[in-house]
């Protein structure tokens, strides 16, 4: 049950939305709600005011130009994987969209929202009568992480299963603050990252993703690993990519749901591009290093229903991630 009272306000254009972000005190903006609504019912976030963005129609659009497509905020999961040129031009993301959640969520969840969507953590997703017997953590307002108490930042959990294949991809977010402009995905969610762990909200508007288009030489994948298929958030998942042309070749390897937001393996990926004449003989070395690239940079906590050994357990699922990637890159050479 939702305790706490709060307006609940519906704009129709962006500058209007976010006029009232700066009109009303406390308040946040709501997409599909899938993750929101429940955080409000557990009395985790108590806002003064709720914008609804569900009236802005420009946040709801696909639209390809010649250089790439924009992919609006408040676009569903289930549009994105039912469309069939995002399923060619970029596979990982629609099967990301495919395998984030339910058919009911997918059906009202967002990209946007996904890619927003609160980091979880067994101490603070609970009802208030349970959180009562704990002082407050940082996602609250408190001072102290349950999961590592000798933390000086929240440790909570990143689950979005669209940000890895976004990150894969070299998406830019397009965000409004009072003009459009355009930053890169991965300076969205270490903002996202940071102000989550601290009860903080955006002064912006995520309007949408733009994904420049790939070269033709190219392929990639996006898997997930939990423990009843799409329904559960992932215990791990990992997007994959490599495109070249005449100017470079680019190997993506992003790991997510092991840390409080997604991990590139690095130097596995630079292995993997010094190695590209001899990718046959040296495949299993790059595998063992990138599994011991991904043990080293995980930020592994408790959850519910899943032990840290199990946790630790499905990083091997980087071994076949990156053995598939080594032979499409074979096949594509």
């Amino acid at each position: 049950m939702i305790k706490s009272s709060f307006e609940y306000l519906t704009p129709e254009t962006l500058p209007i939305a976010y006029d009232f972000k700066k009109k009303y005190e406390d308040s946040v903006y709501l997409g599909g709600g899938t993750d929101y609504i429940p955080l409000l019912k557990y009395n985790l976030k108590k806002p003064k005011n709720v914008i609804s963005l569900e009236k802005v129609m420009e946040l709801k659009k696909i639209e390809k130009d010649e250089e790439g497509i924009f992919i609006g905020s408040m676009v569903t999961l289930t549009e994105i994987y039912e469309n069939r040129f995002i399923i060619d031009s970029f596979t990982a993301l629609a099967q990301a969209a495919r395998r984030a959640a339910s058919p009911q969520i997918r059906n009202t969840g967002t990209i946007g929202g996904n890619v927003l969507q609160d980091r979880r953590c067994m101490y603070f997703n609970q009802s208030e009568d349970w959180r009562s017997n704990l002082a407050p953590c940082f996602k609250i307002g408190g001072d102290i992480c349950h999961q590592a108490p000798k933390s000086e930042i929240c440790r909570a959990l990143y689950y979005s299963d669209i940000a890895p294949a976004l990150l894969s991809l070299d998406v830019e977010a397009e965000i409004f603050d009072g003009r459009l402009r355009r930053i890169s995905v991965s300076e969205l969610i270490k903002s996202h990252v940071d102000r989550n762990g601290l009860l903080k909200t955006h002064d912006f508007i995520l309007k949408g993703f733009y994904i420049p288009y790939l070269p033709e030489n190219c392929w990639t994948k996006f898997e997930k690993y939990s423990l009843r298929a799409s329904i559960d958030f992932p215990i791990m998942n990992i997007a994959t990519r490599y495109s070249q042309n005449k100017e470079n070749r680019v190997a993506k390897i992003i790991v997510g749901a092991v840390s409080p937001m997604p991990i590139e393996l690095i130097d596995t990926e630079v292995m993997i591009i010094n190695k590209l004449d001899n990718l046959t003989e040296s495949k299993d070395d790059i595998a063992k290093f990138a599994l011991s690239e991904l043990t080293k940079k995980s930020q592994l906590v408790r959850e519910t229903g899943v032990s840290i050994k199990v946790k630790r357990n499905t990083f091997k699922n980087i071994l076949r991630a990156v053995d598939d990637l080594i032979f499409m890159i074979i096949q594509i050479n």
